[in-house]
């Protein structure tokens, strides 16, 4: 019998998806006729174990790639990131000027109150699917409440 639950145990194991709750998501709404857009949010892994996000999908759009900027002297540049991990309880967010998510190729233009299906592929085989508002990037600011 012990050796039954060991066995269904390893078996469920396989399915547990390490699961990172997203808050405070959106997708950058631009003008018509720019194929590419951001996605930011921030990640929170909850889990007990590493999570590694390996790759992300969207309907739509061409190919979503993490990537990261780097201050150089008086210059940013972005670079593509190939994987994303996040320790047990840490959480990493996902911002202009840093890592954050590049939807390239837009198959249609995103407009404010669309939303965005993304399907995130871990390390592990599991993924998960969240679907993110696209906020003009006229309103942008309205919503982070800077105050200058």
């Amino acid at each position: 019998m012990r050796k039954l639950a060991a066995v269904i145990l390893l078996g469920l194991s396989q399915y547990t998806s390490a699961q990172l709750s997203v808050q405070e998501g959106f997708v950058r709404g631009l003008p018509p006729g720019l194929p590419v857009t951001a996605a930011f949010m921030q990640l929170e892994n909850s889990g007990s174990k590493t999570v590694t996000i390996k790759s992300i999908r969207s309907d739509q759009a061409e190919k979503v790639e993490i990537h990261q900027s780097l201050q150089q002297g008086d210059r940013v540049r972005m670079q593509r990131v190939p994987s994303l991990s996040l320790a047990p309880g840490e959480t990493v967010k996902l911002e202009p000027n840093g890592y954050h998510l590049m939807l390239i190729d837009l198959r249609s233009p995103l407009k404010e109150g669309d939303q965005v299906l993304l399907q995130v592929f871990y390390g592990d085989e599991s993924s998960q699917s969240f679907e993110l508002p696209v906020r003009s990037v006229l309103n942008e600011n309205i919503h982070h409440h800077h105050h200058h």
